[in-house]
């Protein structure tokens, strides 16, 4: 990238903080905005393949096990029919995500307001859900999330309860000091009944995308990063890594390219083959809700499905695949 252009960078949650560090590192003129205050609390699971985690704070210049809060020993997904199976972990793990992200736009150039100047060379869109500098689109899919501080589990396994029809999950995650209880579906009366009567010290909110959009990465002179643009497991709902590895593919774009057009046919292209699972996953979510689960078309879905859960950090085989959606 040209040094002499400037890129602003609209919200600086994991894809935004992560993409201003890699390029004030590498010397490129870049600005972050985001109108948070800083410590304000980001709603999120925590949860993460801190296998893959590790690589980003490398590449970040920062000491990964500063970030790590719990290490699962133990994963057990429960249907919605009551039946539970137990699965092996394989990096699954929470972090401190906050602390993550203040140390990411440390020693950069941010600030702690709105992108409201747009004649620039670059915006980057990484406002997640919101896409405030893309806009909407039509057909989006987005769920609502409610989450809790909550007491201390005093274990280190992970919990997820699905409920009917692909609407949602209730999940537990520990942490260090306390445990983290959340539900995300677009079933309000759901997400209220399963955390009824769980104690709690505070209470965050947020919708989460669950729809890839990577058909609308992009407007003029504006380009997408992140959950913006739909880099949120369809399955899952982890979107901390995925937003990682999105920042970092834009990234090195970016340093090796000036022209946008360029910039964007090579983004393009690159997001299509890092995220072509999300895709099939998100069409078996939406078989899934429309109780097509045996669809002959799920079959296909399955081996995506088992690379996302690795992705996630749980080893999951076939028979237990099935077994968690029957």
């Amino acid at each position: 990238m040209d040094c002499s252009k400037l890129i602003r960078i609209a919200g600086l949650g994991v894809s935004g903080a992560y993409l201003l560090n890699r390029l004030s590192s590498e010397g490129i003129e870049c600005e972050g905005y985001d109108p948070r205050p800083q410590g304000f609390p980001v709603p999120c699971g925590y949860a993460l393949n801190s296998r893959l985690f590790f690589r980003f704070c490398e590449l970040a210049s920062l000491e990964s096990e500063k970030y790590v809060e719990v290490v699962a020993d133990d994963v057990v997904f429960t249907n919605s029919a009551g039946k539970s199976v137990h699965f092996s972990p394989a990096g699954l793990a929470t972090i401190d995500k906050n602390a993550f992200l203040e140390d990411l736009v440390t020693g950069t150039k941010h600030h702690r307001s709105r992108l409201k100047d747009m004649e620039t060379d670059l915006i980057v869109d990484a406002t997640g859900v919101s896409r405030s500098i893309l806009g909407p689109v039509e057909q989006d899919f987005t769920m609502r999330t409610l989450e809790y501080v909550s007491d201390p589990t005093g274990y280190s396994s992970f919990h997820f309860r699905f409920f009917p029809s692909g609407s949602g999950y209730h999940w537990i995650f520990p942490l260090k000091n306390y445990s983290h209880v959340g539900a995300g579906s677009d079933d309000l009366d759901a997400i209220r009944d399963s955390l009824e009567g769980t104690p709690h010290s505070r209470v965050l909110s947020r919708n989460i995308r669950l729809k890839p959009l990577f058909e609308s990465i992009s407007s003029g002179n504006v380009i997408g990063v992140g959950e913006a643009i739909g880099t949120v497991s369809p399955i899952t709902g982890e979107g901390i890594v995925p937003s990682l590895e999105c920042a970092e593919i834009l990234f090195q774009i970016l340093k090796e390219n000036d022209d946008l057009n360029t910039i964007l046919e090579k983004y393009a292209e690159q997001l299509r083959q890092s995220y072509s699972r999300y895709l099939r996953l998100f069409d078996l979510l939406m078989n899934v809700r429309g109780n097509r689960l045996l669809s002959l078309k799920n079959i296909g879905a399955i081996s995506p499905a088992r690379e996302d859960l690795r992705y996630f950090g749980i080893e999951a085989s076939l028979t237990k695949i099935i077994a968690a959606l029957l």
